[in-house]
C-alpha cells in the first residue's frame, strides 16, 4: 500500500471522527438550548457545527471513493466479452437432477447416499430424509453422475 492509499485511509478515518464529533456537538448544543430556554422555539444549528458536518461528509465521500477500489464498467458487454459461451452457460445453481428423464430411460437406476456410506450428509435434496440420489446407469457407454468421489 503506497502513501496515497494509506493517506486515503487516514482521511476516511479522520472524516468519520469529524462527523461523529459534529453529531455529538449538535446533540450537546440542543440539550443546552433546551435547558437554557425551555419555552423558546428551536433554532437552527450554529454555523460551525453545520460546516463541520458538511466538511466531514465531503471528505468521507472522497475517502470512500478512493479506498473502495476501481469502479466496474456499467455495461455488461465489457465484462462478458472476455468469457466464452461454455463458461457463460455453465451455472451450477441451475443444474436439475430430479426431473422426468428417469422415466424415459429404463436402464437408469437411483441409489441413495445413506445406503452406500451410512453417514448423514449436510447436503440433502429432501429435507425430511438424509439421502441424496446418485444417478448411475447399467450401460457403460452412458453418462454416470456421482456426487461423492470416495468410492
Amino acid at each position: 500500500m503506497g502513501n496515497w492509499e494509506s493517506g486515503m485511509h487516514y482521511l476516511l478515518a479522520l472524516s468519520i471522527l469529524v462527523v461523529l464529533h459534529a453529531a455529538y456537538s449538535a446533540a450537546e448544543w440542543r440539550a443546552r438550548r433546551k435547558h437554557e430556554d425551555p419555552g423558546e422555539q428551536e433554532e437552527d444549528l450554529p454555523l460551525d457545527i453545520v460546516l463541520q458536518t458538511l466538511i466531514g461528509l465531503a471528505s468521507a465521500m472522497v475517502g470512500v471513493v478512493h479506498v473502495s477500489g476501481s469502479f466496474k464498467e456499467i455495461r455488461a458487454t465489457v465484462e462478458l466479452a472476455q468469457r466464452n459461451w461454455e463458461n457463460t452457460r455453465n451455472r451450477s445453481s441451475f443444474y436439475i437432477f430430479n426431473h422426468r428423464g428417469k422415466a424415459f430411460s429404463p436402464t437408469l437406476r437411483t441409489t441413495s447416499i445413506s445406503s452406500r456410506y451410512k453417514t448423514k450428509s449436510a447436503l440433502c435434496c429432501n429435507r425430511n430424509t438424509s439421502t441424496i440420489p446418485i444417478l448411475t446407469s447399467a450401460e457403460p457407454h452412458t453418462f454416470r453422475f456421482q456426487s461423492l468421489s470416495n468410492q
